[in-house]
């Protein structure tokens, strides 16, 4: 019973661990932007106007990053502190090593 746990452990630490590849393969090409908090009672809709503070790709609106290559991942809102909520935008730079598989031709 013991030895059935183990080897039920260890496929489950394998697939831990090929779910996590993709995700480490695309890290020179990926980067998360945030854009600035703001009060929930006075808080902009998302706009093509709203800038993003990126770690690789700089401070730049979404038209600015598209232009220059990068492709919209992900744009989800984050509740910040006292009230506040901010964009948070993953973005990826050129070609992926994985796809998902359910890309459009």
């Amino acid at each position: 019973m013991i030895a059935t746990a183990f080897a039920h452990a260890e496929r489950f630490v394998v697939a831990l661990v090929l779910a996590g590849m993709p995700a480490f393969a695309l890290a020179d090409n990926a980067d998360v932007c945030a854009s600035p908090d703001e009060p929930y009672a006075t808080a902009h809709p998302l706009a093509n106007t709203t800038v993003f503070a990126c770690l690789q790709a700089g401070s730049k609106t979404i038209p600015q990053l598209v232009t220059e290559g990068w492709e919209i991942v992900k744009v989800s809102p984050v509740a910040g502190a006292a009230g506040s909520i901010h964009y948070q935008l993953i973005v990826q730079y050129g070609e992926a090593i994985f796809r998902s598989g359910f890309e459009q031709p």
